[in-house]
Parts: C-alpha cells; structure tokens; sequence
C-alpha cells in the first residue's frame, strides 16, 4: 500500500472509529503519521493483530484501526505472507474479496469487468501452498504449484505419468506457466481438466479456514458450475494425489475445436486392479463432472480383472440422460470421449 494512499485511510478511520483505548488520542497531532507506521510496521513482521486483539487492550484498538483503514483503502492487491493473514482477510464481509493465484481465469474476467472485487489477496507468496509432501500411498501438492511444474516434473509423480500428461495438454505453454492447480479447482470450470482427471484419479482437496482444516474428495468439491463447497474464509490449501499401483492403467481423452481451447468433451478412466479401483469420468458437461465409482456398468456389470472388456456405449448414453444432457450431437462426442480413454487404457 503506497503512504499516501495509507494515511488518507488512516485520517479516516481516525475520524469515524471508536479506538477504544487509543480513542482519547486519536485527535493529536501526528497521530495520523504515527497510525500508519505502526500498522506498516505489523504488516511487514507479519503480525496478525485480529488474532491477538485479546491479549492487550491497545492490541484491540490497533486491530480495530486495521479493519477500518482496510476497509477505507482503494481497490488494490495484499500480498499475505502466511495462510493465518490471507484467511483473515478473506474471511471480511464488509468488502467483496477475490483470490489470486495464477490469474488465468481471474484476470480475464476482471478486464471484462464481469467481477469488480473490493480488493485482491494475492496468495502466491505464501510457502505452505506451494509445498509438495510425498508419502508412501499419496503426495501432497500445493494449491500454487502451477501446471508447468507437474508438466516438467518438478512435482514427483505418483500416477505413471497420468498428471503429466494432462498437465501437457492444458491450453498453452504460457497458460501452464502461470495457472495453479488449486486455481482451476477452485474456479470450478466444468472444462477444466484437473477436474475431470482428479476425481478419475481419486484425490482429495485439503482446505485451510477460520476454524480449521477438512478434507473433501473432488466429486464433493465441486457442487456445480464454478461453485465449490468452500465457505467465508476458506481456501484450498493442497490436493491429496493418491499413489498409483504399477500395474494400473489410464486413460484420459478430451476433444476440443482446437488445440489450446477449453474441451467440449473429457472422457477419464482408471483402472488400478491393485487397489480395487476401477472408475470413470465425463467431464466438460453442463454441469458437475459425472463420475463413476463402480464403473463395471460400463462393461455390462462384469468385473474386469486383468483382461479387456467390452465397453457398453449404451450404459454411457444412459448416465448421460440421467445428468439431463439430451442433446444428440453432445452426447455422441461424450460417449467417444470415454471410448477413447478406456481405449488408451487398453480395456476396449
């Protein structure tokens, strides 16, 4: 926040806050320019005074001042250096709050004006979203690690070279560069495809709030078109990418006018007998993502064990219909979509 900015923010809050036990000095001189140093001084030490507000008297005040100076600022960009800082602000209610990660979604949506945020929190810089964890049955990726890094393998990979893979063919190299995975996941495109090719995966969203942490599969994250079952204050902080066994096998295959356009189809099959997973995935639909936990139905209800089996394109058109797609054309190229995944799979 550049001073000058600061200090009309300051002036004020001074003028209309109740300060509490600063409120009886607030009107002497100086007071404006000794405001704001102070409160720049907490913010680059990285202290949080919402959460100690309890601890002294003056503390509280000086909380009470931040939210009325934040709140006097103009639309601009905090850059939080923790995940307790970046929930604080987000959880305001008093100004509209938008996350950036990656800004591919966002950014375009802000030039066109369809979203007018109050503020942006710019959660880039925070470590513990950019951290990747490998354990003996999973890894843990950060919410800012981008496409290209799993792309490049600067993320271990746990899937035989499935993440990769789609990762390669997400829109363009400049795209990859920057977008994040907890990004797309979060914006919820049901073209994206982290969304498709995670719950085809089985991976686990791990969210950070004001009360705490909780995990949700995919499939329970996303609950519709651009929403996710996030609430006030909370953020996607890691994807949980279950590790695959040798012998599984996978497919994914989207279809789209072009390369580097959003698909209009996404078929995602894995089949890892190890584990006893056997799932499905159509995604790019009008709506959530339609995923297939059991997907023997596909093969006519019988179990596949390690031969190929046959696909049943009428099973697929099925769910479909049951989703309320009805359209001919946009079934057709879902059912192809699929077909070709479990192909790659080599299953049909």
């Amino acid at each position: 926040v550049d001073s000058d900015s600061l200090r009309l923010a300051v002036q004020a809050a001074l003028n209309a806050s109740d300060l509490g036990e600063l409120d009886a000095i607030k009107d002497l001189p100086g007071m404006v320019s000794a405001a704001a140093d102070t409160l720049h001084k907490a913010w680059r030490a990285n202290i949080d005074l919402q959460t100690r507000a309890e601890v002294h008297p003056r503390i509280a005040s000086l909380a009470r001042l931040e939210q009325a100076v934040l709140g006097n600022l103009p639309t601009g960009m905090l850059r939080p250096a923790d995940l307790a800082r970046a929930i604080a602000l987000i959880r305001r209610e008093d100004i509209a709050v938008k996350i950036l990660a990656g800004g591919q979604s966002l950014g375009p949506m802000l030039n066109l004006r369809l979203v007018q945020p109050d503020m942006l929190v710019d959660i880039t810089g925070i470590p513990e979203l950019k951290r990747v964890e490998e354990s003996a049955d999973a890894i843990i990726v950060g919410a800012c690690v981008t496409h290209a890094d799993i792309e490049d393998a600067r993320v271990p990979d746990v899937t035989n070279g499935a993440l990769p893979d789609v990762a390669r063919g997400i829109a363009y190299r400049a795209v990859r560069n920057r977008g994040t995975l907890g990004g797309s996941l979060a914006h919820a495109d049901p073209a994206a495809d982290w969304v498709a090719s995670l719950a085809a995966i089985g991976a686990r969203v791990l969210i950070r709030g004001p009360a705490g942490s909780r995990s949700l599969s995919i499939v329970d994250f996303v609950t519709g078109v651009f929403e996710v079952a996030l609430g006030p204050g909370e953020l996607l902080e890691a994807v949980r990418i279950p590790r695959l066994s040798r012998s599984a096998r996978w497919g994914y295959y989207k279809i789209c006018r072009k390369t580097g356009e959003l698909a209009q189809a996404i078929g995602a099959f894995l089949h890892d007998p190890e584990r006893s997973v056997l799932r499905a995935v159509l995604g790019a639909t009008e709506s959530m993502p339609i995923v297939l936990s059991d997907a023997t139905t596909l093969f006519r209800g019988k179990p596949l064990g390690r031969l190929p089996g046959v696909f049943d394109t009428g099973a697929a058109e099925r769910l479909l219909n049951a989703a309320g797609m009805t359209d001919p054309f946009d079934n057709q190229i879902h059912v192809v979509a699929l077909k070709r995944a479990i192909e790659q799979a080599g299953l049909a």
